[in-house]
């Protein structure tokens, strides 16, 4: 991973998550008709909902993962665990096209080990007084747009299988 894209992560702290909900026709979505209508699956009874959370996060370096503590029994991580396949966006806000910059990441939802949970509480030690698991995204593809270097303005990483 080029290290302008390391710096870049590491000096966020907020991320967005989406993920993906196979629901039932009769579940708590069957309320929102039209957006349900959008999102059916052909010809079978379930349907594929986006659901999006916002976290703090810890860039871990050295296993290119974005570690978060959320607690289990939300939306998205129970989703997470039945689809781990996840989309995540990270941007540094900027109303000049000049500066904009930002990630979009596809990633694997996984337990965070233990290496992680310090390195996300080092981060963030207030962490602890707050209920909740900690998770890691382990970035599978990403690519990174930077407005602000001239020429190159966005760059891939796709991870090696070792």
């Amino acid at each position: 991973m080029h290290k302008k894209i390391q710096d870049f992560l590491s000096k966020q702290y907020t991320l967005h998550l989406s993920v993906c909900a196979q629901t039932s026709q009769d579940s708590i979505f069957d309320k929102d008709y039209e957006s349900k209508k959008k999102c059916e699956s052909s010809g079978d009874s379930s349907v594929s909902v986006p659901y999006v959370a916002c976290c703090f996060y810890a860039f871990d370096a050295s296993e290119y993962a974005l570690i978060f503590k959320s607690d289990s029994k939300t939306k998205h991580i129970i989703y997470a665990k039945s689809a781990p396949i996840v989309g995540v966006s990270i941007a540094h806000s900027s109303l000049k096209i000049a500066h904009i910059k930002g990630v979009q990441i596809r990633a694997e939802f996984l337990n965070a080990t233990q290496s992680q949970e310090e390195l996300y509480y080092k981060k963030f030690p207030f962490a602890k007084a707050h209920q909740g698991a900690l998770w890691q995204l382990r970035i599978l593809w990403l690519k990174y747009t930077d407005n602000t270097l001239f020429g190159v303005k966005k760059m891939e990483f796709i991870r090696e299988e070792k």
